[in-house]
């Protein structure tokens, strides 16, 4: 097995095994907790802590993007949601999508 070889199937190894945790998360996506989640990033004492020790306004946007996928898949049949799931999945490794 060449090295390259030995890369891509690490690679895929990898990919695969970053789809399955993911598609975990998904499977278990609370809104009440994705909710929480956005309430306490922006509660007052978490913006204070954050600016205190950066210097600038805690960014809670990853929170408030999980929020609103939740809500999305939620309102979804199960296929309409695997297909949002893996265009979010795609965006966020910023994975090229192949067209046939």
């Amino acid at each position: 097995m060449s090295d390259s070889d030995h890369h891509d199937a690490d690679t895929a190894a990898f990919f695969n095994e970053l789809e399955t945790e993911t598609k975990h998360d998904y499977a278990k996506c609370s809104v009440s907790q994705a909710f929480d989640s956005v309430w306490q990033c922006y509660t007052l004492g978490a913006q204070a802590i954050h600016y205190y020790r950066y210097g600038e306004k805690k960014d809670c946007s990853v929170r408030w993007d999980d929020f609103k996928f939740c809500m999305k898949t939620k309102t979804k049949s199960n296929e309409e949601a695997d297909v949002s799931f893996f265009f979010i999945l795609t965006l966020k490794l910023k994975i090229p999508i192949a067209h046939d």
